[in-house]
């Protein structure tokens, strides 16, 4: 799988998240259509931040299972 494809995933998932925090907050509507609710722009800009860490320790847990597996039984 591409770093970025992950990381694109990471911050769809990250992005709904948030914006399903902030729907039940304001409990005015759907994921997409929040009554009174802060803007998409700022779970959006959320997401991005909130995806970095997620995806280093995504790539970190691969990077140690590729390990564990090319190392051969203890």
């Amino acid at each position: 799988m591409s770093l970025l494809a992950c990381a694109l995933v990471d911050w769809l998932i990250m992005t709904g998240v948030i914006r399903g925090i902030q729907c039940e907050q304001y409990e005015g509507g759907g994921v997409l259509d929040c009554g009174g609710s802060p803007t998409m722009e700022e779970a959006f800009a959320l997401g991005m931040l909130l995806t970095v860490p997620v995806l280093a320790v995504q790539m970190w847990l691969i990077s140690f299972g590729l390990r564990r597996l090319w190392s051969g039984p203890d």
